[in-house]
């Protein structure tokens, strides 16, 4: 079995990104045509912070179609791909992933939010892999998020 390189940290920064990326693309509703779901499209900046007060910044974009990008930039982190499933009522949940080519390891995020009032917010796990894919830890949290201003 592999040395387990991966860190809270590290977590943390990766679930920045998806968490903020999952939470543009779940309100933005598959088909639909709301006023809302324009509303969300582009890029949004996300600050997010974990149970043990680990705090981040990261700018995540969406596109139609449940798929999103997510990167983390204070501190710098990994870029994370996922998928997106609108809950209905301004809600949704995503799954996504990020994967760092240094020490092959990975982590797996999930994070459940919801649009209101212009913003996001909502509550994000993390689950850290090694290199074989055996799960060695994870962090929770909670994000909120505004437009990015071009």
């Amino acid at each position: 079995m592999s040395a387990v390189t991966i860190n809270r940290r590290q977590a943390v920064r990766a679930a920045a990104g998806v968490a903020a990326g999952s939470v543009l693309v779940a309100g933005a509703g598959v088909g639909s045509a709301s006023a809302s779901s324009s509303d969300l499209l582009g890029s949004w900046l996300i600050h997010h912070e974990d149970e043990n007060g680990d705090t981040g910044l990261s700018v995540a974009s969406f596109i139609a179609d449940g798929v999103f990008v997510g990167n983390d930039v204070r501190p710098a982190g990994g870029v994370g791909t996922g998928s997106w499933e609108d809950k209905g009522d301004d809600k949704f949940k995503l799954t996504s992933w990020v994967g760092y080519p240094a020490d092959d390891t990975s982590v797996k995020i999930e994070a459940w939010g919801r649009l209101k009032n212009g913003k996001v917010s909502g509550r994000f796990e993390v689950t850290a892999y090694d290199s074989d894919g055996n799960e060695v830890g994870g962090v929770k949290g909670t994000f909120e998020g505004e437009p990015l201003e071009a």
